[in-house]
């Protein structure tokens, strides 16, 4: 493997613990604190749990566009760009369900 496949490995291992420290975190949260009115204008005057629902929707919309410039340059059509995104889109899928 070379550097910067070591690199890129790297990368995408923080990003999957940093995702699983946030999923851990969420599992974590008790339904009284997400029934909670959310001051966030991203809550749009609904609650904690509205918040986490916003958020989730708006890490699908940052997948599509990870698919839409893969699609775009056709250097990223195989190979190890298509591992990624799947891996990615594999992550935001659990998410939902």
């Amino acid at each position: 493997m070379n550097q910067r496949n070591t690199a890129v490995r790297a990368m995408i291992q923080q990003l999957q613990n940093a995702f699983n420290e946030t999923l851990d975190a969420l599992y974590n949260l008790p339904e009284e604190y997400l029934r909670e009115n959310c001051g966030h204008a991203c809550a749009r005057g609904g609650s904690a749990r509205d918040l986490v629902v916003h958020n989730i929707f708006h890490e699908k919309q940052h997948t599509g566009q990870v698919w839409n410039i893969r699609d775009e340059l056709p250097f990223c059509r195989a190979g190890a760009m298509r591992a990624c995104t799947h891996f990615w889109s594999t992550i935001t899928c659990h998410v939902r369900s």
